[in-house]
């Protein structure tokens, strides 16, 4: 639903949205521990990257990308979890039965919608060459 929304919204009223969506995200993990969920996390923040990135805010395009990065390696180096926050503590996620509907890695996705041309004004910048640099280090 948030990203039906977002795409109706341009600038800070769409990226009003998308951090009252990471706010939820981080209200119900709020220990960090999303398991699961860093990929769905590391999804939110490329959308708050490429909002920045199409308002010029090379500062947020940056910060956002590199949180985004954090979450998909995450998801992708995890293995198995118990969530610890009061809201999900008596849930688990077992890694063996995880079966994702492309099959491609969080980490590879994300280099994928990294080489939207939007981002071609931080493409450069020392910031984003390591959050390249990163991502192609996780293990395929």
């Amino acid at each position: 639903i948030t990203r039906r929304i977002i795409a109706d919204l341009e600038g800070e009223e769409a990226a009003r949205v998308g951090k009252f969506a990471l706010d939820l995200w981080k209200l119900l993990f709020e220990d960090g521990n999303y398991g699961f969920y860093h990929g769905i996390v590391s999804s939110y923040n490329i959308q708050l990257a490429l909002i920045y990135a199409q308002m010029g805010n090379a500062e947020e395009t940056l910060a956002y990308l590199e949180e985004a990065a954090l979450h998909a390696t995450r998801a992708d180096t995890q293995g198995s979890v118990q969530y610890t926050a009061f809201m999900v503590n008596r849930c688990t996620f077992d890694k063996s039965t995880y079966i994702t509907n492309s099959g491609e890695k969080e980490s590879d996705m994300l280099l994928r919608q990294m080489e939207v041309g939007c981002f071609d004004f931080v493409r450069e910048d020392a910031r984003f060459k390591e959050i390249v640099k990163r991502l192609e280090k996780v293990e395929k």
